[in-house]
Parts: C-alpha cells; sequence; structure tokens
C-alpha cells in the first residue's frame, strides 16, 4: 500500500519561516506578487497554516516592516561616539547605504510598498523614523557646524538629505547592482560633498 504524503504540521512552521520566505518572494515577485495563496505554496503549506501565525498579507508586511526599522536602528546604535553633527550626518548616510545593501529585501519592503502610511511631507516631519535625521541637522545648526540654505528649515534640509541618499539606496539595488563597488565610491564622495556644501568650514 502506496505511503501517504507527509503534510507538515503547524508545530513546523514558525512565523520566522513565514517572514522569511514573505521578504524573498516579494523580492523576486514584487507585492503584487505576494498573496497568502502564493506564500503557502511556496512554502509548501496550506494557506490555512499561514493563517494560523498571521490574518492577511498586510499583517506579514508589517512584521517585515518592523522588523527592518530594528536592524535598521541596531545598526545606527553602532555608530562610533562623540562625532560632530557633520561626521554623524555623513556617518548615518553610509549606514543607510550599508543597511540597503546588506538587507535588500527588509529596505524594498521598507520603502517600496504604495501602500506605506508616511503620510504628508508635514507628517513626514514627525515620523518617528525621520525624526532623528532632523534631531543631527537641528544640532548641526546649534552647534554652528551646519548652515542653512535660504528658505531652508531642518527639516527641509534633512528631508533633501534623505531623498538623496534613498534615491542612492535605491539604485545601489537595481540598475547599478552590477557596480557594487564602484558606485559605493561615488555615493560617498558624494555624499560628503553634500554635507560639506552645507557644513561651515572650520
Amino acid at each position: 500500500m502506496a505511503g501517504k504524503m507527509h503534510v507538515p504540521q503547524r508545530r513546523d512552521l514558525s512565523r520566522r519561516k513565514i517572514l522569511d520566505k514573505a521578504r524573498k518572494l516579494f523580492l523576486e515577485k514584487g507585492l503584487a506578487g505576494l498573496t497568502m495563496r502564493k506564500l503557502a505554496k511556496a512554502l509548501n503549506y496550506t494557506p490555512g497554516a499561514i493563517y494560523k501565525h498571521f490574518d492577511n498579507k498586510e499583517e506579514i508586511l508589517q512584521a517585515i516592516r518592523e522588523e527592518s526599522w530594528a536592524i535598521s536602528g541596531a545598526m545606527d546604535a553602532a555608530m562610533p561616539p562623540g562625532l560632530g553633527a557633520r561626521d554623524m550626518i555623513v556617518e548615518s548616510g553610509r549606514q543607510y547605504l550599508r543597511f540597503a545593501a546588506a538587507y535588500p529585501e527588509h529596505y524594498q519592503l521598507m520603502f517600496n510598498s504604495p501602500d506605506l502610511p508616511y503620510g504628508t511631507p508635514e507628517e513626514i516631519r514627525k515620523n518617528p523614523q525621520f525624526a532623528p535625521v532632523i534631531a543631527m541637522v537641528e544640532q548641526g545648526v546649534r552647534s554652528g557646524e551646519i548652515r542653512l540654505p535660504a528658505g531652508f528649515d531642518a527639516a527641509m534640509l534633512a528631508f533633501q538629505m534623505w531623498i538623496t541618499v534613498h534615491g542612492a539606496a535605491m539604485l545601489r539595488l537595481t540598475v547599478m547592482k552590477a557596480y557594487g563597488k564602484e558606485f559605493d565610491k561615488f555615493f560617498d564622495d558624494l555624499l560628503v560633498a553634500m554635507i560639506d556644501n552645507v557644513a561651515r568650514k572650520k
């Protein structure tokens, strides 16, 4: 008598396995290609097994985003102590690109989903993930290391820096992916030049 096909039990499927596979599926197929049914198929489980851990796809995406911000925050916390505002901003930009290169699935799910609730530019100013960037610029302005361009406040300058670094990170993961080291050197030179353009000469 032929043996029955083994069906994995729920105890074998962890949240960790689901999140890891969801990240990879997103990177391969995009957001539209990440469905509960396709995820279950990729895991070799029934959709019901996933629903034991997550109510829907958005809950999975939110769990990955929260995990991603935690990893990014840990990298920022490892920044060398005692840096002045100018050096802190430069190192923060470098850390941003390192995170994107080291965790591409996390990074793209954090920023490349159309349903992210970041809101208006005014609301972004209050976003807890963006607030540290504004704080670094404000510290530089107070210490005299950073001069605000005409018509800018600290949040606007921080936002301009974020746009530049985020754009570089997306290029690093997509059209410039094959030129990693060369692009990293180019970006570092660009980052330093951009910050020094608003840093007061000593």
